[in-house]
């Protein structure tokens, strides 16, 4: 499993979020911290995010929508499935992620 994170400044509404991946085959989660008022981004353990959109089994693009309304400064792209890219070997790679504020 592998991640991705963002900062910003000051917590904004979160949007959709649309990854990009090189190829098909990711699981992914959107989450943010489960404090939502944290001066730095959670990064001692999964327990301290909590998952607000998944897509599962994607294209070569994901829209994550949050599931309710999401303030934070930070989020988490979290990939909990690699496809396979030959005999036991599995690449996610993210070529682009694009965060709307809703």
């Amino acid at each position: 499993m592998s991640g991705w994170s963002s900062i910003w400044e000051k917590p904004v509404k979160l949007g959709e979020v649309e990854v990009t991946f090189a190829g098909a085959g990711e699981t992914v989660e959107l989450r943010v911290p489960e404090k939502e008022a944290t001066d730095k981004a959670p990064m001692d353990r999964q327990a301290q995010w909590r998952t607000v959109a998944t897509a599962e089994d994607t294209s070569e693009q994901a829209v994550l929508t949050p599931t309710e309304e999401v303030t934070s400064r930070y989020v988490l792209i979290y990939l909990t499935k690699l496809p396979e890219v030959s005999s036991g070997r599995y690449v996610g790679t993210v070529n682009e992620v694009v965060v709307t504020q809703g």
